[in-house]
């Protein structure tokens, strides 16, 4: 290891993940970068994951923190954030357990990062773990007409388009490198968002303070999509991207005709989810949309469950 070479520490959350976490971790030591260092969250899982997490950091050299309840994603990952910085970290890199990263994808990201200090955040092509000609992040946009954020390429079979390096409006915190410097100017995630829409508020809060975010496609990643959440029609999902899309526009349109139009346009998404729901059914996702609205008009945010739209299976087990 070169004595110049920043410090990273990697922030991973297990969430009845285990065995995606453990792939995540190996896929890890592969790495080219020697100067890493893992903290595993366990974020109050309810299945047997500790029994499988615990051996795992002990034979990976790995940092184990034991939550005890679920402090969502924001919060769970504030905590390791709090740690690596505390151990000394120069990066932190939120990664998600159901991911697995290129042996070189975090010293490319490093090199990029290192480039200029006006660079906050960087982060990387994303692909879909199944199908890795699929492109699961290939940049992004962002509206700010309707506060609305975009995926590049999201679905879509990988070209040349999404193989182009440059600065975007907003990363995922799928896989996020924040630089010690972006997070002593800016501070950590949001954690009334709970679970969603964290990301690209903080992205905005990075670019607000002058930072750049770098998107650097050679780096590359596989992801398992909303593997934790149970789907995006899970009720709860569809819950916290309700709520949180709406907070997203409370915290972030400006003037009355901003304010106005985002109410509108919120509206109009909603409409046409619910629609499609009613269509085809699905009673539960309904309710959670209910809910979602409900509570951001009562500005109840961080963590919030309902029984009508609470899992009906059983904890998975890991082995």
């Amino acid at each position: 290891m070169m004595p110049t070479e920043p410090r990273v520490g990697v922030v991973i959350l297990n969430w009845n993940s285990a065995r995606d976490t453990t792939t995540c971790v190996e896929s890890l030591r592969k790495s080219t970068y020697a100067n890493l260092h893992v903290i595993i969250i366990d974020n109050g899982s309810t299945d047997d994951s500790l029994i499988h997490v615990r051996p795992l950091a002990a034979q990976t050299d790995s940092v184990l923190i034991e939550a005890g309840e679920n402090l969502g994603f924001p919060g769970g990952c504030n905590l390791g954030a709090r740690r690596v910085l505390a151990d000394g970290a120069d990066y932190v890199f939120l990664l998600n357990a159901d991911t697995e990263i290129d042996a070189s994808a975090l010293s490319r990201l490093i090199d990029v990062a290192e480039s200029d200090p006006n660079i906050g955040v960087v982060t990387p092509k994303i692909f879909y773990f199944d199908d890795a000609s699929m492109v699961w992040y290939g940049g992004a946009e962002f509206d700010w007409r309707y506060l609305v954020g975009r995926q590049v390429g999201y679905g879509l079979r990988d070209d040349v388009r999404y193989d182009v390096e440059a600065d975007v409006p907003w990363a995922t915190g799928c896989a996020m490198l924040i630089s010690r410097a972006a997070v002593d100017a800016v501070g950590l995630l949001n954690e009334d968002f709970f679970f969603g829409t964290e990301d690209l508020d903080y992205s905005l809060r990075i670019t607000a303070r002058g930072y750049r975010i770098r998107y650097v496609p050679s780096a590359k990643l596989w992801h398992k999509e909303a593997a934790a959440a149970g789907g995006r029609d899970n009720p709860q999902y569809v819950y916290y991207q309700v709520r949180n899309v709406l907070l997203l526009r409370r915290i972030w349109a400006s003037g009355v005709a901003g304010r106005l139009r985002a109410i509108a346009f919120s509206w109009v998404w909603i409409g046409r989810r619910s629609l499609t729901y009613a269509a085809g059914g699905n009673w539960r996702c309904l309710v959670a949309t209910a809910y979602g609205i409900a509570d951001h008009l009562r500005r109840a945010y961080g963590r919030r469950e309902y029984p009508l739209i609470a899992r009906r299976r059983a904890p998975r087990k890991t082995a």
